[in-house]
C-alpha cells in the first residue's frame, strides 16, 4: 500500500524523498512531531534505512528535534544504528550541538565509544565547536585520544578547526597535547590554521614546540612566516617556558585533571588556585 503523506508534506518529494528517505524520515527531520505520531500509529518502520543507511533517529538528532527523537526510541528505534559511514545518532547529536537529544541518546543506551565507528561523538563536537557537548560526552567516558584515522584525535580535530574553546574544554580533561597523528601534533595543526591563541594554548599546557612531524617539520615549519602564530612560536624557540608556568604543568599532570579540582578546597589563595587549574584569560 502507498505511503500518504500529511498535507504538510505536499509538494516535498523530490530533494528529499528521492534519496529513498520516507515520510518518517521526513517528519523526524522536520520536527513534525504531530505527523510523525501518526505515521507512527500507522505502523511505519521507525528502522528504516535509507541507501545510506541513515535512520528516522539518525535525521531527529541530526536537527537537534528532542520530542521527536524521544517518540522514536519508545517507539523502538535503535539508538546505535550506523549509517554507511559508521555514524551513530550520537554522532548526529554532538553534530548539532544539542545536549537534550545527546543525553537522552545516553540515557538509552547510546555508546559513547562505538568501536566500530570511523569517527566518534566527542570528534563531530570538536569539530563544530561544541563545547558542552564535550563536556557531556567527556563526563558520560568519552575516550580522549581516540584517532578517527582522518584528523587523528579529538584534540587534533579542534585545531584543525582552530576550536579553541573545544582544545581548552579536551586539554582540561586530560587530553594528550602531543598526540600525533602522522607524527603530526595538534600543535602542528594550529601552526597550520594560523591560530595565535590556539597556539598558546597548546603551549600553557605543554605541547612540544620541537616535535617534528613525518616529513622532519617543526610546528613553526607549519606556520605562515611573519604571522603571529609563527612570531609566538619563535618566541618561544628563544624564550623557555617561566618556571612558574612550568611548576603549573608539573602540579596539572601529576595530580590528574580530575583530582586537580581538590585545589579549590585545599586553603590555598584563589589566585593561585585559578593559576593551577588553568584558570586563564581565555578558560572556557
Amino acid at each position: 500500500m502507498a505511503t500518504t503523506l500529511p498535507p504538510s508534506y505536499s509538494g516535498y518529494n523530490d530533494s528529499f524523498l528521492g534519496q529513498n528517505r520516507t515520510p518518517i524520515h521526513f517528519a523526524a527531520f522536520q520536527g513534525q512531531l504531530h505527523a510523525l505520531y501518526g505515521l507512527i500509529k500507522l505502523g511505519k518502520n521507525v528502522n528504516s534505512r535509507t541507501v545510506d543507511g541513515v535512520t528516522p533517529l539518525h535525521e531527529a538528532c541530526s536537527k537537534g528535534n528532542f520530542y521527536c527523537a524521544k517518540m522514536l526510541i519508545k517507539a523502538g528505534a535503535q539508538v546505535n544504528a550506523r549509517n554507511v559511514d559508521g555514524s551513530t545518532p550520537l554522532c548526529d547529536a554532538a553534530c548539532s550541538g544539542d545536549l537534550l537529544c545527546i543525553n537522552l541518546l545516553l540515557e538509552n543506551g547510546a555508546l559513547v565509544n562505538d568501536p566500530l565507528a570511523r569517527s566518534t561523538p566527542l570528534h563531530e563536537a570538536a569539530l563544530r565547536n561544541h563545547s558542552a557537548a564535550l563536556t557531556t560526552l567527556i563526563d558520560a567516558g568519552a575516550e580522549l585520544e581516540l584517532s578517527d584515522g582522518h584528523f587523528g584525535t579529538p584534540l587534533h580535530a579542534a585545531c584543525f578547526k582552530a576550536s579553541v574553546a573545544s582544545a581548552i574544554v579536551l586539554l582540561l580533561a586530560g587530553a594528550n597535547v602531543n598526540a600525533t597523528k602522522l607524527h603530526e601534533s595538534p600543535l602542528h595543526m594550529a601552526a597550520s590554521v594560523g591560530n595565535a591563541s590556539l597556539v598558546q594554548v597548546l603551549i600553557d599546557f605543554g605541547a612540544d614546540i620541537s616535535q617534528q612531524d613525518n616529513h622532519g617539520r617543526k610546528p613553526i615549519d607549519h606556520a605562515r612566516p611573519k604571522s603571529d602564530a609563527y612570531t609566538l612560536l619563535k618566541y618561544y624557540e628563544t624564550n623557555p617556558r617561566s618556571l612558574e608556568d612550568a611548576c603549573r604543568l608539573t602540579v596539572y599532570k601529576n595530580l590528574k585533571p580530575r583530582r586537580a579540582k581538590d585545589l579549590v578546597h585545599a586553603g590555598l589563595p584563589v589566585p593561585i588556585v585559578d593559576h593551577l587549574l588553568y584558570r586563564g584569560p581565555w578558560a572556557p
